[in-house]
Formats: C-alpha cells, structure tokens, sequence
C-alpha cells in the first residue's frame, strides 16, 4: 500500500497544463515512452527494423529476421522455437509470456507469448527493440528488454500478389489487398509456406568441420497465415482492429543432428486480436481504450519405439488497457492503467510431468511525463504501480507441500532520462528499473520428471534490474550513434540442487552487465549526388565488456552471450528499374545454454536482388507493376548454429516474383 500512496503523489506532482497546442509531425517510435516520437527526440536507443528492411529480408519468421537486422542473439533453432535473448536473459520459451525476462509485445499490448515465430511476418509494419529495464511502462517482464511487434491496420488501395520457391523444397504464396472507403480502411493478408527438409551448410570458420553428416532431417514444414486489418478515422476518433490467424499443421522437431530424431514433431496454432478507440477532446486531450485477446495452441509429439511421450498447451490471454493524454509544446502528460487475465491449461501426458492449470491476474497504473525545455531537450519520467497474482487452479496430480495456491507481488519502477538533439547531435541519457514475477510453476511445482526431482519454492522474490544508458553521435544524412549500458540484476531466480539432491528454485546474487552498442548508416546517394542512384553501408553491433558476479567480482559464464554481434550491409539501386543487397551477419563465441560447450564464431552472408525492369522501360500497363526477385542465403555456405547440436540451413536459392496493382488505375 505504501508503494501505492508514493505513486499517485508522483502522478498528482507531475505538471500537466499549459496554452500552447502541441503538433509532433514525427511520429515514428511509440515504445519508448508509450507517445508517437520520432526516433532522434526518444528517450532511449531504440533499435527498428521498418516495413522496407522486413519485405526485401527474404526472412522465414521474425527469428530469421531479428538476428539478420540487429545486433541482439536470437535463439533459433528447427522448430519455430525462436526466443529474444539480451544480457543472458530471453524470452520466455514455454509459449506463455508468465516467466519472460524479455517482454513480447504486439501492438503495444502482450504478445501472449515468448516465442517469437508464433507471430507471422506477413503484415508486420516495424518492430522496435529496447534493451534494459522497462518495467516503469510495461510491467512484469520487461527486465533486460522490450520487443514491440507493430502491425498494419490500413494499406494503400490495391492488391498485391507474390509466389516464390527455393532450395529444399521450399514455396511460397502470398497476397495482401487494401481498400479504401473512407474513412474506412481494410487491409487483408493472407499466405502460405512449405519447407522440406535441409541440408546443414559446409563451411566452418572457428574450427574443424563439425558434423559429417549434413543431411537434417525432420526439419521440414508448413503454414498458413491469415490478417485482418481495419481502420475508421473521422472527426477525431479513431477506432483500429486486427486479426491474426496462424497455423503449423505439422513441423519436424528433430532434436540434434548427433542424434537426430526422425519422429518429434510439432502443431502450432493462434489466433491474436485486438480493438482500440482513440478520442481527440481537442488539440491538446487525447484518450485511449485498448482491449485484446491471445489463444495459443501447442502440441509436441515424440514416438520413441519404447517411450513415447505429448506435450499440450493451451494459454487464453486476454486484457484491457486506458490511457489519458494531455499534450501541448512544452508538456505531454499520460495516464493509465491495465487489466490483463492470463489462463494456462494442462501441459504434458504420458511419462511427463503434468504442468498444473495456474491462472495470473495483472493491473497496473503509469504515469508517462515528458517535459520540452527548449526545441531540441526534453525532460521525460515515469512510474508504474503493479499488483500481480499468480494462482494454483488444479494440481494434477502434483503434491504441494504448502496450503499457499495463491502468491501476490506488488512492485513500483520508475524511469527518467533526457534527449538532447540539436541540429544533427544526439544525447540520451536514461535510468530506470524492471521487475518479472516468479511463475507458479516456480512457486509451487512439486513433481518428479525424467531429468529428476524438483520442488518449487514460495518464498521466491520477483527478479529485479537497474539500469543507466548513455547514447551519444551524429545522426541526420547519415549517422554513427554509440550506446553505453549498465544493468545490475538483483535475486536472479536460479535452478540449484538443494543438499538431498532434489533441484529447486532459488533467489541468488545479483550480476553485473555492461556493453557498447553502436548503429551507423552511410548514405551512399547523398554523398556521390548521382541522379537517381541511391544506396546505403550501415553496420550495427554490441560488444559486451563484462558480465560479473557482483559480490565476488568473478567472471559468468551466461549461456548464450556472444562476445560480439555485428550487422553489417550495403545496398545500392537505380530508381525504378533494380536494387542489390547484401549483408553480413557476424556471431561471435558463446556458451550454450544445455551442453555449456563454446559455440564457435560465424559469418552469416545473405545477397538479395530485384528489380522493375518493365516499370523502367515503361512496358505495357500490368508489367510495370512486375518485380521480380533472387535471394541467396547463407551465401558462403557456413556450417553455423545458434544452439549447441542444430545446425541451420546451408546455402540456398529463392526466387520469384511479386505484383502490385494498384485500384483506380
């Protein structure tokens, strides 16, 4: 309750009015402070893939797609498994969002869900990546980071259609149609993806040859993916909604190549949809009412001769979320609170443990400030009330030790940081801390599974972080921004085996985390002023320094942390008629997570071409809208893996093509 009363005295504290009506006509990042700002007046680095860097990736899933464009690790391997790792700390990997040191958003709102290939590319607008504690804005969960994934809800009016196939067996449908009845919008996406199985790739970098086999099999796949998109906008409201539809029929699960498993498979299945109401008062009040839901489905299925073995899921999240803006030229003001219900349903049969039903309640309270000193520095701060309870619904057949089926958290985060940005220099400065609440699984489990005992512990307390972050550079034609990060995790929640063996849940010693982050683009166009040329070299990378037990002061040996991750690229192109790409993706070594062997360092070269030959020669009126595309992956053929024993595809071949007709023509 004391938690409580300083909140709202921060909230009533916080300056709200003032004359002057407030435009801000860049509105392209909304992560960083819950307001639409552009990216050079954020509080915060924010790294972004956009629509244009999303559609000429050539990427299978956001997995593919994260670990291609930005330097951060992404744990990928066959499956659709794929988790956000930052700092050592991921996703959570259980399909639900409940134990998540990274928080996966979709459109501003929980994801529902940790693994990040569940959400289908095929309408995604952006995605925006924050590392640190972020708690302050977003709750339990956001410890080490915040993925925002961002979708379209309108498009411009038109139908596009594009088919494409590849090495493996690998083919593809897709078609997106936009309409425009204003003010009413429609946008709709549907598509369709079959994979056989790979072959790993043949080049390695760091050490001898790994696997001799290169044949993976049970790596094959199918989906399909369905969106929905509307958008009504008139006389200051706005009302938006989206559908997600996504489907696995089957996918190949096939453990590591050393033992590959020709049995394993998956199912997946989930539907995501959510409505928001905004109301324009005036030039200066704003309101806004968010509601969603999230039902995802996950089968496994293991066919041993003499041990066979299922894994089911199913998790129904559902929430509600309001918020009150004030705006002008020298303050924003914003007010809100959440509801969020989560529902998880019977894990595991057969030989396997039996996850027991749990259901988890979250509200929370923020308050978002941002106060303009001058044209180029801003002030911003927030706080966040949350109350979590997580529950104990059916034990199923697990033994609880204690009569506690109910444990409750409360927790108060807060952030502030400045923005410094005139002319071409840029400044940020940021602090704030994050929490993420034990699971129920982690408060109460009490259960023998094949890999032994284990005994939950409900006297947990919620992880926690603090960290403080520096950028600083140019950023205009071009840009060079460099990030300095310090986070300092606090009761880290840990499986140890207590003294009779029996593997349990504790809290221990904090850790230290520091790393250098840099983001530089080099505008090709501007710098050589030929007429209708265009291109750009960017790279991006984090190097971390250290990674320490902050009481003895020892080095940690994390899963899953390269010593460095760079993303590199260059990309020119003739207006109308081709663009050539290529970039270059360096992982260095790292311990995984399961076997702690080093992972050695890899190059990851991917070459995309396309072009609007029939545009440029202004050839008939339906070839001018004709692209056609090649895409080489894995072009130098690296033997290459982000999990210890599953190797990812070698080199291989896409190509097609894709048309957008335009209506009214």
């Amino acid at each position: 309750m004391k938690l409580f009363v300083c909140f709202l005295s921060l909230v009533l504290l916080s300056p709200v009015w003032a004359d002057i009506s407030f435009e801000d006509k860049e509105k392209i990042i909304i992560t960083a402070s819950r307001f639409s700002r552009g990216e050079k007046s954020a509080p915060v680095k924010v790294s972004v893939v956009h629509k244009s860097e999303i559609e000429k990736s050539g990427a299978r899933n956001l997995a593919e797609l994260l670990n291609r464009k930005l330097p951060f690790y992404v744990k990928e391997s066959p499956g659709f498994t794929g988790t956000v790792w930052i700092g050592g700390m991921k996703s959570d990997d259980t399909g639900t969002s409940m134990s998540s040191r990274i928080l996966v958003l979709l459109n501003g709102h929980s994801a529902g869900t940790g693994i990040i290939d569940s959400i289908p590319l095929i309408a995604v607008e952006r995605v925006e990546v924050i590392a640190g504690p972020f708690s302050a804005s977003y709750g339990s969960g956001a410890l080490f980071g915040v993925v925002n994934i961002i979708t379209s809800k309108k498009s411009k009016p038109g139908i596009s259609l594009k088919a494409e196939a590849g090495s493996f067996g690998f083919w593809g449908a897709e078609t997106k149609i936009g309409f425009d009845f204003t003010p009413f919008q429609i946008f709709f996406a549907a598509g369709f993806e079959s994979s056989k199985d790979y072959q790993a790739g043949s080049t390695r970098f760091s050490e001898p040859e790994k696997y001799p086999s290169k044949n993976y099999q049970n790596t094959s796949y199918q989906n399909q993916k369905i969106y929905l998109g509307a958008s009504y906008e008139k006389n200051g409201r706005k009302l938006e909604g989206s559908f997600q539809f996504f489907k696995i029929p089957e996918a190949g699960t096939p453990n590591s190549l050393f033992n590959n498993d020709l049995n394993d498979s998956l199912s997946l299945f989930r539907i995501a949809g959510d409505i928001s109401y905004q109301e324009h008062f005036n030039d200066n009040m704003i309101l806004d009412i968010l509601s969603y839901i999230n039902y995802h489905k996950r089968d496994n299925y293991g066919l041993y001769p003499l041990y066979a073995w299922e894994f089911h899921q199913k998790v129904l999240e559902s929430g509600l979320a309001s918020s009150f803006q004030v705006k002008t030229s020298v303050f924003d003001f914003r007010l809100g609170g959440n509801l969020d219900f989560v529902n998880l349903q019977k894990q595991g049969a057969g030989e396997s443990y039996q996850e027991p039903e749990s259901s988890y309640f979250l509200t929370g309270i923020f308050s978002e400030n941002r106060v303009s000193l001058t044209g180029f520095l801003d002030l911003w701060a927030g706080a966040r009330y949350d109350f979590y309870q997580a529950r104990l619904l059916d034990s199923d057949g697990v033994v609880i030790q204690t009569q506690t089926k109910t444990n409750s958290f409360d927790y108060l985060s807060f952030r502030g940081g400045i923005s410094f940005y005139p002319g071409s220099f840029r400044l940020k400065l940021h602090a704030g801390n994050g929490f993420t609440a034990p699971s129920i699984l982690q408060l109460t489990g009490n259960y023998s599974g094949v890999f032994g005992d284990f005994q939950g512990n409900p006297d947990l307390k919620a992880e926690s972080a603090f960290s403080y972050q520096v950028t600083a550079g140019y950023e205009r034609v071009h840009k060079l921004l460099f990030t300095y990060s310090y986070q300092k995790a606090f009761d880290r929640i840990s499986m140890t085996a207590s003294t009779n063996g029996i593997k349990t849940y504790k809290n221990i010693k904090s850790a230290v985390f520091q790393s250098i982050e840099w983001d530089g683009i080099f505008n090709l166009g501007n710098f050589f002023k030929i007429p209708n040329w265009m291109g750009e070299v960017y790279s991006k990378g984090l190097y971390y320094l250290e990674y320490k037990d902050h009481e003895t002061g020892l080095d940690l040996k994390a899963a899953y942390i390269p010593e460095i991750k760079t993303n590199t690229g260059i990309s020119f192109g003739y207006y109308k008629f081709f663009q050539f790409s290529i970039d270059d993706s360096w992982t260095g070594k790292m311990l995984d997570g399961a076997s702690a062997n080093d992972i050695g360092w890899f190059h990851l070269v991917n070459l995309s071409f396309e072009t609007t030959v029939f545009e440029f020669f202004e050839a008939g009126d339906f070839l001018k809208y004709l692209k056609i595309f090649i895409q080489v992956r894995n072009l130098l053929d690296s033997e290459y893996e982000y999990v210890d024993g599953y190797p990812m595809p070698g080199r291989n071949f896409r190509f097609g093509f894709q048309i957008d007709y335009p209506f009214g023509q």
